[in-house]
C-alpha cells in the first residue's frame, strides 16, 4: 500500500511572493499616511506662528495707537506710524514719540530716546506695512493698519510656506 503525501502543508513560491507583494502595499500606504500627516502638522504649525506673529504685531499698534494723544506728522508715513504718547514718558517729560515701522522683514518700535525693538520674530517675514489715516463723519481720525506676514521657512517645501494679511482700524481719542 502507497502512502499519498498531502501537498497542502507550506507555501507556494507564487503564494510567498503574493503575501509579500499585499504586506509591502499596506506597509506603503501607512508610511504615505503617516508622511502626509507630519506634513499636514507643520502645515499647522507654520499657520499658527504667522497668524499669532502678526496679531501680537497688530494688537500693540492698535494699542499704541489708541493711547496715543495723537499723530507726529513730520514723520508719518504710510509705512511708519509716528506717535505722540503720553505713556511710556520718560521723567521730566510730559509726553513722549513713539514711531511704529518696517526695520528690515519686521516690524519694530522704537520709543524716543531708546533702541527699536522688534514685535516679530525672526522667521516671520513681513512683506507689507501700511498705514492709512482717514476722518470719519464725526471728524476723529480713524488709523487703519495692514500687515501681511510670511512664515521665512526652507524654499521648495510647501509645508513650511504660509501667508497672513490682517487689517484693522482704530480711532484716536477725541
Amino acid at each position: 500500500m502507497k502512502r499519498h503525501r498531502s501537498s497542502s502543508r507550506g507555501f507556494t513560491f507564487i503564494e510567498a511572493i503574493a503575501y509579500i507583494a499585499a504586506l509591502s502595499i499596506v506597509v506603503m500606504a501607512v508610511f504615505l499616511f503617516l508622511v502626509w500627516v507630519m506634513q499636514v502638522h507643520a502645515k499647522n504649525i507654520v499657520l499658527r506662528e504667522t497668524l499669532e506673529n502678526a496679531e501680537r504685531a497688530m494688537d500693540l499698534i492698535l494699542l499704541e495707537a489708541r493711547e496715543a494723544e495723537g499723530l507726529y506728522i513730520p514723520t508719518f508715513t504710510a509705512t511708519q506710524l509716528s506717535l505722540v504718547s503720553n505713556r511710556h514718558v520718560p521723567s521730566s517729560e510730559t509726553s513722549t514719540y513713539i514711531d511704529l515701522f518696517l526695520c528690515g522683514e519686521r516690524i519694530c518700535m522704537k520709543k524716543e530716546f531708546e533702541y527699536p525693538i522688534a514685535l516679530t520674530s525672526d522667521d516671520i517675514r513681513i512683506t507689507n506695512l501700511e498705514f492709512r489715516v482717514v476722518a470719519t463723519d464725526a471728524n476723529i481720525p480713524s488709523l487703519y493698519v495692514t500687515v501681511t506676514a510670511e512664515y521665512d521657512g526652507p524654499a521648495g517645501k510647501p509645508e513650511f510656506e504660509a501667508e497672513v494679511t490682517l487689517t484693522s482700524a482704530v480711532s484716536f481719542r477725541e
